[in-house]
């Protein structure tokens, strides 16, 4: 609803203003893993039933919550995302919290391409190469202009969502816009089936890094995973922020 994604932006507004100076603006990750029960909007949207069934369509009947991101991309700002696949197994829901068009930073997604798999690659030296990482010659594209003509680009009003699958090849520009926030909220599930993935994320406000969870939220498991994160304490990492990792 609108009332429901003016919520949304006025809360990654807040997060945004606290936001740590080492963390990156564009993953700020598993805020649902940090907020009181009282005030989890991210975890509510999380498990909101309607979602849940759309994921228990795509995975079968045990789903796991992998992850959740925040994405804000300011106006004149954010960086682009070259062309990409994500984990073999995940489904990304991607939530538009403002006005979404492909002059702000919307997704590109290349349709059909998840069945082909893990697409072939190419050796890359620097990051700036990163937007020709996927060998377009062999898939029948003459360059990286031709793949973004046969590509469908996201427009989304405030609330709307999008899944896609996690093979399907998929960009987002810099905003260009003068005037418009790209703000998102990134919901990532996978089969319980798959054992945890484990890892380390950084805590937006205190730029210190936590042990990243799993929550099992339809069905069951047999990997231990709690079904929320109210009641496991943060597990910080060892080293205090990502500069003191050496």
């Amino acid at each position: 609803s609108e009332a429901g994604a003016a919520h949304c932006q006025r809360e990654v507004d807040r997060l945004w203003a606290d936001l740590h100076p080492r963390t990156d603006p564009g993953w700020i990750m598993n805020v649902h893993q940090l907020l009181d029960e009282s005030e989890n909007w991210v975890w509510r949207i999380a498990t909101a039933p309607a979602l849940l069934e759309a994921m228990r369509m795509q995975l079968g009947p045990d789903v796991t919550f992998y992850s959740s991101q925040i994405f804000n991309k300011p106006p004149n700002g954010g960086d682009r995302v070259p062309w990409h696949q994500d984990g073999s197994v995940l489904r990304t829901v991607w939530i538009a919290l403002d006005e979404v068009t492909p002059e702000n930073g919307g997704l590109h997604v290349l349709p059909g391409y998840h069945t082909r798999g893990r697409l072939p690659t190419a050796f890359i030296e620097y990051n700036e190469q990163l937007s020709s990482a996927i060998a377009w010659e062999q898939l029948g594209f003459e360059d990286e202009r031709a793949v973004s003509a046969a590509a469908v680009h996201y427009r989304l009003s405030p609330g709307d969502a999008a899944i896609h699958h996690a093979q399907a090849p998929h960009c987002s520009s810099r905003n260009n816009c003068t005037d418009r926030s790209r703000r998102v909220l990134i919901l990532r599930y996978m089969p319980a089936a798959e054992p945890p993935k484990g890892g380390w994320h950084q805590h937006y406000k205190n730029g210190l890094f936590f042990e990243k969870k799993e929550h099992i939220v339809l069905g069951t498991d047999t990997f231990g995973r709690q079904p929320t994160p109210f009641d496991e304490p943060l597990v910080y990492q060892k080293f205090k922020h990502a500069d003191d990792k050496a």
